[in-house]
């Protein structure tokens, strides 16, 4: 066979292109080689023509040099499947788009899902009722016996706001406020009293609160404020006035308890209370 002259003469089938099975290369060996040389060379060139005329872009060449998807990606613009990028620009989606769901109490920038907003908004309303659990009104107990016993408060009592009504005793003896953790505290206060009547009296704590008196007829009416201060210590302030006579008594103070309060009581400093009543309000 001859040696070819273009590339119309060439068959896709090998054994239908020169030299032949049967024929002698030789002398024309090297002419065959030059005319497959030439015919890669044609190509390449046609190629490149293709490659460079109007039906390939300057951007399509620019991705077709491309060496990597990372590059690839870049020219074309696409944001990667994996790995970190930033997306300028307002992105407007048809369909809402599904992403990862942050952790509760996450305050960073990332996409609050419709789930991250409903844990958050749950655990905020189960906080509030928890936050609304943590007030207890007592009963009111009327003003009888020798005291006045409030027990199993609860752990979590941050403030206990006493307050009383037409309180009275049968005796003179000043009506104490007394907590205790297990069993009542009755030595250990820190703190004073000032009495206001025709005169001023004052005095120190030591058994518990002083409610104030004028007189064994005193009928008091007032409101003490029990506040934790931390550890087990609880600040008091309050005061009474009297309705049978003109008279106020305030008193404010301390006490370190062993352990965490569980219980008060107004005592009538060993006297009778004999009218009145007392209720107390428990806040977390």
């Amino acid at each position: 066979m001859p040696v070819p002259a273009s590339l119309a003469s060439l068959s896709t089938t090998a054994g239908s292109n020169p030299p032949s099975g049967g024929e002698n290369p030789f002398p024309d060996l090297d002419d065959h080689l030059r005319a497959g040389y030439a015919f890669d060379a044609q190509n390449r060139d046609a190629i490149a023509t293709k490659l460079n005329a109007s039906a390939v872009s300057a951007f399509g060449l620019t991705l077709i040099d491309d060496t990597s998807a990372a590059a690839a990606r870049t020219t074309l613009g696409a944001v990667g499947l994996t790995g970190d990028e930033t997306v300028a620009g307002i992105k407007t989606f048809s369909s809402s788009p599904v992403v990862p769901t942050p952790t509760t109490g996450d305050n960073t920038t990332k996409v609050a899902t419709t789930a991250f907003v409903k844990t958050t908004a749950d655990a905020s309303a189960a906080s509030a009722v928890a936050d609304r659990s943590r007030v207890s009104l007592t009963a009111t107990q009327s003003g009888s016996g020798v005291s006045i016993d409030f027990t199993g408060i609860a752990s979590w009592a941050k403030r206990i706001t006493v307050t009383f009504t037409e309180l009275s005793t049968n005796g003179s003896n000043n009506p104490v406020l007394q907590i205790g953790s297990g069993a009542l505290k009755t030595t250990g206060y820190a703190g004073s009293q000032t009495l206001l009547t025709a005169g001023v009296a004052t005095g120190n704590l030591s058994s518990g609160f002083q409610l104030g008196g004028a007189s064994a007829s005193s009928i008091r009416n007032g409101v003490f404020t029990l506040v934790h201060q931390g550890g087990n210590v609880w600040a008091c302030n309050g005061g009474s006035g009297f309705s049978d006579s003109a008279g106020v008594a305030h008193c404010a103070g301390y006490v370190s308890l062993s352990g965490v309060l569980d219980r008060l009581s107004l005592s009538a400093g060993g006297d009778s209370f004999d009218g009145g009543s007392v209720s107390i309000l428990i806040e977390g």
